[in-house]
């Protein structure tokens, strides 16, 4: 058994019912850029939804390389429990 597949069977127990994962750029004064909130019914596709997210990341960090300005990269992770949420914050 996988650390994914504990991960989720953890939150399944947890009563999780709904992911949504959020991220954004910040610079020293705003948010400069955020790409749109991915949703998720269950849990199955947690992993590979946020390596398909980080790609984008990527993708949206090299446009905007040219503004010679540091980017520090933040996901906001949504869990929903009967339609309440909990808030997870990972920062990069």
């Amino acid at each position: 058994m996988g650390k994914s597949l504990k991960y989720r069977r953890e939150l399944h127990d947890a009563g999780v019912d709904a992911v949504y994962l959020q991220f954004c750029f910040f610079n020293k004064n705003m948010i400069f850029r955020y790409i749109p909130v991915k949703f998720m019914r269950g849990l199955e596709k947690l992993n590979s939804t946020i390596k398909k997210t980080e790609k984008e990341l990527k993708k949206a960090n090299d446009e905007n390389k040219s503004l010679n300005e540091e980017m520090d990269r933040f996901l906001i992770v949504f869990f929903s429990k009967n339609n309440k949420f909990i808030t997870m914050n990972y920062y990069y």
